[in-house]
């Protein structure tokens, strides 16, 4: 994983550079401190003081920077870090705005997986003061700066679900009437924990009333949004290569536990795809719509 600086210019002048490292630090539990307030010199110097690109230091967070707009940034990080590892990481980005010597910043740290990434578990909320107009913006003295990572933060890494939690039993045993053809596609399934088929249905295709639509029921809990995607276009290749693929216009795969309706996806002309095991899987998966 590599740490980065967000590149941008401040006062129309200085422009910060990105800040690599290769380390992966190891994440350990956090643990609780005391808020951080202090105060530097009315008039920090402008001398740039960026952290080396050479040096690794475990004791640094690793993050991704975002300027989301004046005066307020976010620093992304995907795995969990001690108080201190948050705080040296702050640190290092006020020390990087430090050498533009202008403004007041507000700083929140977030859970992600990209610079990109929005509403993850806050982790630890800081500001800083570099002139008194950021002084006035942070409530700060000239110089000063505020860090408090939050004492029961939820973790950048929860926990998966232990598989004894998920009771299959919760799955429908109503299996109504069946369609021969389709019940022949899911039969050539290997056995996969936590996935049930549980029906197969037809009914008749609104742009060609000589077709159907084929509908795949199952339970399948642990399966998200892309693999529910994955798993139909593997039911869809292997009902291509039997003789009933042809009668298909359009092919459901619905996916329930219990009561509860865990996605329900479809493509609407089963004929204009191969479904032959080829293709980039994130194009094949764009062939599938999700239903209400």
């Amino acid at each position: 994983m590599r740490r980065y600086a967000l590149a941008t210019t401040l006062a129309g002048a200085l422009t910060l550079t990105a800040c690599s490292s290769d380390a992966e630090p190891t994440a350990t539990p956090a643990s609780t401190t005391a808020t951080t307030v202090a105060s530097e010199a009315a008039n920090p110097s402008t001398t740039s003081e960026r952290p080396s690109t050479t040096a690794v230091n475990t004791d640094v967070a690793e993050y991704w920077l975002r300027e989301e707009r004046e005066g307020y940034l976010v620093m992304i990080v995907a795995q969990d870090y001690t108080d201190q590892q948050l705080r040296n990481a702050f640190q290092e980005v006020r020390r990087l705005y430090k050498s533009s010597d202008v403004g007041g910043w507000h700083v929140q740290v977030d859970c992600g997986d990209s610079q990109k990434a929005e509403g993850g578990a806050r982790q630890a909320n800081g500001k800083f003061a570099l002139d008194s107009l950021g002084a006035a913006r942070t409530g700060l003295t000239v110089g000063g700066y505020e860090f408090e990572p939050l004492p029961n933060r939820a973790s950048c890494s929860p926990a998966p679900i232990a598989a004894s939690s998920i009771d299959m039993s919760n799955c429908s045993d109503y299996a109504g009437t069946p369609v021969p053809e389709l019940e022949a596609v899911t039969s050539t399934f290997p056995s996969r924990e936590h996935v049930k088929f549980v029906t197969t249905q037809t009914l008749e295709w609104k742009e060609d009333p000589s077709m159907v639509s084929a509908i795949f029921y199952i339970c399948a809990p642990e399966l998200d949004s892309d693999e529910l995607k994955d798993f139909a276009t593997e039911l869809a290749t292997a009902l291509r290569v039997t003789p009933y693929a042809e009668a298909v216009g359009s092919m459901s795969v619905w996916n329930f536990y219990g009561k509860e309706t865990l996605g329900k996806i479809r493509v609407d002309r089963y004929q204009d795809y191969k479904f032959d095991g080829t293709g980039d899987p994130a194009a094949v998966r764009s062939a599938w719509r999700e239903q209400p």
